[in-house]
């Protein structure tokens, strides 16, 4: 009967299911907060909803970038500041176009919920979420050991929050044409 459980804690460390637990502690805890400032209409449901998004999927990246990995024996570092998409170019292995993508891909929901959780300054305070959240974890890959810290990953963040951003906005272009349109305010 407990065969899967130990399954899993033979997979996973305790660490594992620390940072799981910690990680919902914190989302359940940010929901009560924001569900008071709505309670106080300093926030509105869009910005309540998207801020909470953006705080969840910042922990979910954080956790498959940094916590959730084991840690290496030696520090793993590449600062030569484009070298992934000068192999691109000369045709690149697949696992390097994986790699890339998914660094883009990861930060494309950090751009979008942050352009939406924002009422004022909403493409810069996107971007610094994005870099911000970027830098911390090349930083924190760095000084704990755990993944390789790139100067491009950073780089290909910051296209993914980019991306995001211009998908929230043209989004909140489109919805504003057609309220205008139906005649409402």
């Amino acid at each position: 009967m407990l065969s899967p459980i130990i399954t899993v804690y033979k997979h996973f460390p305790l660490q594992f299911f620390i940072t799981i637990f910690l990680m919902a502690g914190v989302a359940v805890c940010l929901l009560l907060h924001l569900r008071r400032l709505l309670s106080e209409e300093r926030l509105s449901r869009v910005e309540a909803v998207c801020s909470w998004l953006l705080a969840v999927c910042a922990m979910g990246i954080l956790f498959f970038t940094v916590l959730g990995r084991r840690s290496w024996d030696v520090y793993r570092y590449n600062f030569d500041m484009g070298y992934s998409y000068r192999a691109l170019l000369y045709g690149g292995e697949a696992e390097l176009v994986r790699q890339v993508l998914v660094n883009i891909a990861a930060f494309v929901p950090v751009g979008a919920f942050g352009f939406f959780a924002f009422r004022r300054l909403r493409v810069l305070a996107s971007l610094l979420c994005g870099v911000g959240l970027s830098a911390l974890i090349e930083l924190l890959q760095l000084v704990l050991r755990r993944g390789c810290c790139e100067i491009d990953d950073i780089m290909g963040n910051l296209f993914g929050t980019l991306a995001g951003i211009a998908a929230a906005g043209a989004v909140s272009v489109a919805l504003r044409l057609i309220i205008r349109r139906n005649g409402q305010t």
